[in-house]
């Protein structure tokens, strides 16, 4: 039997708020909602495999709606990618103080990237 894309998404969702939750990250974790999600299953993965997972903040940007933080997860089975995400997330609260965090920088930054097994 092979994991579903649900239990490999649900595998990102630790390493995820970890990448959030980081304090290079200033946008309170609490209020923020995902607006889009898409993923590809490159490989199956058995049920039971040992699996190597990640998360990074790839991008952040300031929206009309707010700061826009784009994760992306990926799932590693045997030292190949088997599963890969991309979560677009919403800070509609942190709309003014966003200008002052990306401070006129590019509108899309390398961030921070958390790893665990």
């Amino acid at each position: 039997m092979y994991a579903a894309p649900s239990q490999l998404h649900a595998l990102c969702f630790a390493p995820s708020v970890e990448a959030l939750s980081a304090p290079q990250i200033p946008v309170p974790l609490a209020g923020i909602v995902v607006t889009e999600e898409s993923w590809t299953l490159l490989n199956p993965v058995r049920l039971g495999s040992h699996v190597e997972v990640s998360a990074s903040v790839v991008s952040a940007r300031c929206g009309v709606r707010g700061a826009e933080l784009i994760v992306r997860g990926l799932v590693f089975d045997n030292d190949r990618l088997a599963y890969a995400e991309e979560v677009v997330y919403l800070a509609k609260k942190f709309k003014e103080a966003c200008a002052r965090w990306v401070n006129g920088g590019p509108s899309t930054v390398s961030i921070l990237e958390i790893s665990g097994v």
